[in-house]
């Protein structure tokens, strides 16, 4: 038996639940969440890569 997943449905819910639970973690902690990026080592294309944008 073959089962579509409609995949755009599927991220708008996951998008959904994580905006609502930063926000929440922002109204609770009053903070905002963030990312960090911890370069280990002396690899120019790790450097590259980190900073390039998404």
């Amino acid at each position: 038996m073959t089962i579509i997943i409609d995949g755009k449905a599927a991220v708008a819910s996951v998008i959904e639940a994580i905006a609502s639970a930063a926000t929440s973690l922002e109204t609770s902690v009053h903070r905002r969440s963030g990312l960090a990026v911890i370069i280990v080592g002396n690899e120019p294309a790790k450097r590259c890569f980190s900073i390039s944008p998404p």
